[in-house]
């Protein structure tokens, strides 16, 4: 996460993990995202990454990429889908008056058009899966993390040419749904399937979000302690948190 100060303006650029983890987890971890400070990864973040690795390599021997033409992403009716590896999110908000601006940037697991809606899907992967049984939605990091995909824009640049407006592009849709599939680590079966489209209320959630994750990071309100005991005990800063309740 940096800070970019122009003459006229002022730049945020976060990644989506920075802002879903901040705003649906602990609102504290804004300061340590400013500060760069990364504590490793627990082992299971570590072992989600490999297996969507695995998933991607599987993707890439088995399926053969297509290019998709600019006839066809501008037909609504058009069923249409981007291989993981090839595009990006970048997600532009407008913060008091056109003087801040917010990129969070990001990659979705799986973009997609069906029947003129525009899907978002992700794959979580879960050593412990009977914590997701008397579940009826996401974790709120989680559906944060893809409501901020969904209303994205797009791009296939890379590097600093992908920070360019020029190289952005939108899918046209009717609507706009997500899914989030919950994985068993050992097994890879898919033991819960999260879903909805969604609706100016669901909307509306997320620009609240992203309007408190501005004012936390330019310091115009101070962080809520979320209070659980629980989160500050598997947080992966609670080593360095001086507001830790496990501390």
């Amino acid at each position: 996460m940096r800070i970019v100060q122009d003459e006229d303006k002022t730049t945020i650029v976060a990644t989506v993990t920075d802002f879903s983890e901040s705003m649906g987890y602990c609102e504290h971890r804004v300061e340590y995202f400013l500060a760069g400070i990364k504590p490793p990864p627990k082992p299971e973040m570590i072992k989600g990454g490999e297996k969507h690795e695995e998933e991607e390599k599987y993707e890439e021997e088995h399926f053969e990429a297509v290019a998709i033409t600019d006839e066809e992403l501008s037909d609504i009716e058009k069923d249409i889908e981007f291989f993981r590896d090839k595009i990006y999110t970048r997600f532009l908000f407008e913060f008091d008056k056109n003087k801040i601006f917010l990129i969070l940037i990001g990659r979705a697991d799986k973009i997609y058009r069906s029947k003129g809606t525009l899907f978002i899907e992700d794959t979580k992967f879960t050593k412990n899966p009977e914590k997701y049984t008397d579940l009826f939605e996401p974790y709120e990091d989680q559906k944060l993390q893809i409501l901020a995909y969904l209303n994205s824009v797009f791009t296939d640049a890379e590097g600093d040419e992908s920070f360019n407006p020029v190289s952005w592009f939108s899918v046209p849709h009717k609507k706009k749904g997500w899914i989030i599939r919950i994985k068993d680590m050992n097994s890879k079966k898919t033991v819960k399937i999260f879903k909805g489209i969604q609706s100016k209320e669901i909307e509306n959630l997320l620009i609240e979000n992203i309007r408190r994750f501005c004012s936390l990071i330019l310091g115009i309100v101070e962080p809520q302690h979320h209070n659980n005991f629980k989160k500050c005990l598997s947080c992966r800063f609670n080593k360095e948190c001086k507001d830790c309740l496990e501390n």
